[in-house]
């Protein structure tokens, strides 16, 4: 069994990443952060800290996310490094 530890770095990483991506794809759809928070039927502040790295994304958020953006959740969490 394959055990990976998970450290702040790593951490800090994935909410760059996470981050990056929403706002790419918020971009994309033309979308204010109010009017994304609107959609996801959450405050907009979430969203705000959410591309600030201020806050972490729930799974519930993350699949929702997913949904509008139409992608699977994982594509969230991939480095698009262009």
């Amino acid at each position: 069994m394959l055990i990976i530890q998970y450290n702040d770095d790593m951490k800090t990483k994935l909410n760059e990443i996470i981050s990056q991506n929403i706002k790419q794809k918020r971009s994309e759809l033309k979308l204010s952060q109010e009017s994304l928070a609107e959609i996801l039927n959450v405050h907009r502040n979430t969203i705000a800290f959410i591309e600030r790295k201020k806050r972490n994304v729930s799974i519930d958020l993350l699949e929702k996310l997913a949904e509008l953006f139409k992608c699977e959740p994982f594509e969230l969490l991939k480095c698009n490094k262009k």
